[in-house]
């Protein structure tokens, strides 16, 4: 029971502003893709260009879908 109000907590700012938490992750994602087409070498010697790539499309289609859902869910209520 303790950990189930630990993770409610946890996901509080996502339920309550998700527009603001999802569009920092959105604007994480564009940053990450933009430095690994524009300057790999920022990203570390052990990153490779696919990587951060494969993380910066995962940041970006996530925080779109879950924009998406917040908009649906606002919508439904």
């Amino acid at each position: 029971m303790k950990g189930k109000k630990f993770l409610e907590k946890l996901a509080e700012p996502w339920l309550k502003h998700p527009y603001v938490v999802n569009g920092l992750t959105l604007i994480i994602g564009v940053m990450i893709l933009f430095t690994a087409i524009d300057d790999p070498e920022i990203l570390g010697k052990n990153m490779d260009i696919l990587v951060a790539m494969f993380f910066a499309v995962l940041f970006i289609v996530g925080s779109v879908a879950n924009i998406y859902l917040a908009i649906r869910y606002r919508s439904a209520h």
